[in-house]
């Protein structure tokens, strides 16, 4: 490389024989400048934190509806099937109306599907917000809940992949630790 302004040969940052400071060659001139690299971790973990805690709010609406909606459904006469005559209902111990050929249990059913709902999205919430805040324990909760939610197809499907693949190789684990809000 040759000083631009005394046109001597140059090794360095500077000309040696004038003291003209040396300009990037050519080929770099008008190349993006770099910008500092973030680690995979640290660039996706807001945004699966974000997506845990949506899919929390998708699945409890969701399967609470279809689940209510449903129970609904087998408690109300004539809604998903004929009863026929009416005299055919039977008071049960609570003073609801029920078909005698269906039993007592579906109430229970109902409620019990509820809370099951109901934990798995607090549980779904919990991993967001354990990303969001950067916990210690939180990349072995989100890789648990990861695995779980590999199941429920499609969303679940694609988020657990997601999950799965920013945060379970080991290099994964060492970002997360250097980045885990230690309190």
């Amino acid at each position: 490389m040759y000083c631009p302004s005394c046109g001597s040969p140059v090794e360095g940052a500077f000309c040696s024989k004038c003291g003209v400071p040396l300009h990037p060659p050519l080929a770099f001139v008008g190349a993006p400048p770099t910008l500092p690299v973030d680690s995979r971790v640290q660039s996706r973990l807001r945004t699966l934190g974000i997506l845990w805690c949506v899919f929390s709010g998708y699945r409890l609406l969701s399967s609470g509806v279809l689940a209510l909606l449903f129970m609904r459904g087998i408690l109300s006469p004539g809604l998903l099937f004929s009863l026929g005559p009416t005299h055919d209902l039977v008071y049960s111990f609570n003073g609801s109306m029920h078909h005698p050929s269906l039993p007592l249990f579906f109430p229970l059913l109902g409620g019990v599907m509820l809370v099951v709902i109901a934990i798995i999205a607090i549980f779904s919430l919990i991993v967001g917000i354990a990303l969001l805040t950067r916990r210690p324990w939180g990349r072995v909760l989100a890789l648990i809940a990861g695995f779980l939610s590999l199941v429920s197809i499609p969303f679940g499907t694609a988020l657990g992949v997601y999950t799965l693949w920013t945060l379970l190789p080991a290099t994964s684990a060492m970002e997360y630790t250097a980045l885990a809000d230690p309190t």
